[in-house]
């Protein structure tokens, strides 16, 4: 008899709209650091978001209800309605310019997204980049990317590239917050990366 493993749970990715972004984008610009004032811009930045934060919440939750059917997340947790028992514990914006990068890591909670506000490159872009020493060669990987990684169950390293450049602008990415990733950092730009990122946890009232 075969028995096949079950699969490990993926990843949704949805556009949102401008309108849809719009409260995000007014908190971010409050920040220096998004480029509304050049001169005092300070380089990979992070801070915790509160005036979208429940805007925020409400905004995704038909999205991370669609995670959790999808992939059977409630079975995957032995816990019925998970949907009905997360919150959204935390958000926060990161800004960053040529050279940034986040390395290999997972979140806590259950389940964690990504809003990619501004990518401003594209790979072509990446891939002209007149020090080619600062690409690596053979790698499948562009420079700029979003990677997940995780490990099978025969012990081999897999990843996946989700293909981070200048046309996921305003997409949402839902995860599970246990899956590592990382964020390859970019050359062909001064311009400033802006993500948001965030965890759903279970209530504890």
């Amino acid at each position: 008899m075969l028995v096949n493993f079950p699969h490990n749970p993926g990843y949704l990715l949805h556009q949102l709209t401008e309108q849809e972004l719009e409260p995000i984008w007014k908190e971010v610009n409050c920040f220096p650091e998004s480029g509304s004032d050049p001169s005092l811009h300070k380089l990979d930045k992070t801070f915790y978001l509160t005036d979208s934060h429940t805007y925020i919440e409400n905004l995704l939750e038909p999205y991370m209800a669609e995670y959790i059917d999808g992939f059977q997340y409630g079975w995957h947790l032995e816990n019925a309605n998970v949907s009905r028992q997360l919150k959204l514990t935390e958000t926060w914006v990161t800004f960053q310019k040529s050279n940034d990068f986040n390395a290999l890591h997972n979140h806590r909670g259950q389940l964690s997204f990504v809003i990619w506000l501004k990518i401003p490159y594209t790979f072509e872009q990446e891939r002209s980049v007149k020090n080619k020493s600062q690409l690596d060669s053979g790698s499948k990987n562009f420079h700029g990317d979003f990677e997940f990684q995780w490990i099978d169950s025969i012990g081999t390293l897999r990843s996946h590239s989700v293909g981070a450049d200048k046309k996921l602008e305003g997409h949402l990415c839902i995860f599970s917050s246990s899956l590592h990733h990382q964020v390859f950092p970019y050359y062909s730009t001064e311009d400033t990366r802006i993500s948001i990122s965030g965890n759903w946890a279970f209530k504890t009232d």
